[in-house]
């Protein structure tokens, strides 16, 4: 550094005002020295145990309240509040249509059993005018009861015996009739009494006759008709009684998962509504995160399911990583040792050795696919070490890449490269330099294979 601020300030007095001529050179010694180059980068502390919390899904709303950052946590406790004004909404619409499912049920079990009556009622009366029919049938199709039979059997026989007896009195009235002991009159009214007994001995026996044949012909027809077809009714009452019976489980059933279905989206509302506080489950400290756009998260802030809205860190448990240019990965070797110390504080250092480098490189600005690209290198340091930082504090880091010994250091402004060679405008004309190193800003010359022929200064004339 000492010698470009040297370089620059020759370069200032040149042409600032010297009364000199301009077409004079001058020359610009370097003198051997021991130059360590050393890689600057920037790092963080950071927690292993880190536990990012993010909106749960169902979730959304304003934050209503959130801690500030650096707040000691303990497991279970409630860290942040999402209001949502839709989920409150959408959980009293859901809990007013699970009450409008259960009065359907309601209205349901009544009409089912309302029609479990009617089904019956009318299977009832359906049999009762069967049995009815089937009744008369069975009574205009002749008698059946011996008792019946024998009855009418008496009552011709009384009455033929009738007959009998009025028949011998009219052959006794007609003996006496010839020696005129009795009148004609009385012989008269005896044959009416013997032809009213004849009629009525007929009209037994036909009553007889007709009891025991019963109805013919189309009026027997008729009723065998009449018993056929309700008795195709009353079977045809019992099969849609049976397919409604059916019905009935099946369309309770419906209403049963329907209410399911309300009864798990009014749970599932009431978890999101539980979701909405969001809890810690392990012990650390609090830190607040920043959004896309530099926007933090706090109080009053949107946000929606997946979006971070906070980190636990444990103390306990702190790493140091450091971010290695993709350029310099090469150069860095592992077991290298970085000197650190806090960006916000100087005093704070410590020093540790490269154990790990991420095989992955990470863009500077995620935002921008074309940015640097850098490796996390992570350092071995004791937690002891380690416990005087915060998780999150920046360190400012300065890497060994190499130490050279009795060499010149060139700034890049004095040489050019070509064809792998270092080239330097000296009095004595060109320098051509085919072994040389590289740091950020310098070419470094080894000055014990060019003593002999150079000297211990090395003069140059600068390209300008």
């Amino acid at each position: 550094m000492f010698i470009r601020i040297t370089f620059f300030f020759i370069c200032w007095l040149t042409l600032s005002g010297c009364n000199k001529r301009s077409n004079k050179s001058f020359t610009i010694d370097l003198l051997t020295r021991d130059f360590v180059d050393v890689l600057s980068v920037r790092g963080e502390i950071f927690s292993k145990n880190e536990i990012s919390l993010s909106v749960p899904s169902g979730v959304g709303g304003s934050i209503k309240s959130i801690p500030e950052s650096g707040t000691p946590v303990k497991a279970g406790d409630t860290l942040i509040v999402i209001e949502s004004r839709n989920l409150k909404k959408r959980l009293n619409e859901k809990q007013r249509r699970l009450k409008y499912v259960n009065r359907k049920i309601i209205r349901e079990t009544r009409r089912i059993a309302q029609e479990k009556l009617q089904n019956g009622l009318k299977i009832l009366e359906k049999n009762y005018s069967l049995n009815v029919k089937k009744l008369e049938a069975e009574y205009q199709s002749g008698e059946k009861d011996p008792r019946v039979i024998k009855s009418l059997d008496l009552k011709i026989r009384l009455l033929e015996e009738k007959i009998e007896l009025q028949i011998s009195k009219l052959d006794s009235y007609e003996i006496l009739a010839q020696t005129k002991s009795i009148s004609n009159e009385q012989i008269e009214r005896l044959k009416k009494n013997l032809s009213t007994a004849k009629i009525n001995r007929d009209l037994e026996k036909l009553e007889k006759r007709s009891i025991l044949e019963g109805t013919v012909g189309l009026a027997k027809e008729k009723l065998e008709l009449e018993i056929a077809m309700l008795e195709q009714d009353l079977a045809k009452a019992i099969i849609e009684k049976n397919e409604k019976e059916k019905s009935y489980p099946l369309r309770l059933e419906k209403l049963q998962l329907e209410k399911k279905k309300r009864e798990r989206q009014i749970d599932k509302a009431i978890d999101n509504q539980e979701k909405s506080n969001i809890k810690t489950k392990a012990d650390g400290v609090f830190m607040r995160v920043t959004r896309w756009g530099g926007r933090q998260i706090k109080k009053g802030v949107d946000v929606w399911r997946g979006t971070m809205v906070g980190k636990i860190i444990d103390h306990s448990d702190l790493e140091a990583r450091i971010r290695l240019p993709e350029r310099y990965v090469d150069s860095v070797k592992i077991g290298a040792v970085a000197f650190c110390h806090s960006l916000q504080n100087n005093e704070k250092k410590v020093e540790g050795k490269i154990i790990r480098i991420d095989s992955v490189a990470s863009l500077m600005n995620p935002r921008n696919r074309k940015s640097l690209k850098y490796h996390w290198a992570y350092l071995n340091i004791s937690a002891k070490e380690l416990s005087k930082f915060q998780p999150g504090e920046t360190l400012i880091a300065k890497i060994h890449l190499a130490h050279h010994t009795n060499s010149w250091v060139i700034p890049k402004e004095l040489a050019t490269v070509k064809s792998e060679s270092l080239l330097i405008n000296t009095p004595r004309g060109k320098l051509s330099f085919n072994e040389f190193s590289k740091s950020e800003d310098y070419f470094i010359v080894k000055a014990q294979n060019h003593k002999d022929i150079i000297g211990e200064t090395l003069n140059i004339i600068p390209n300008f």
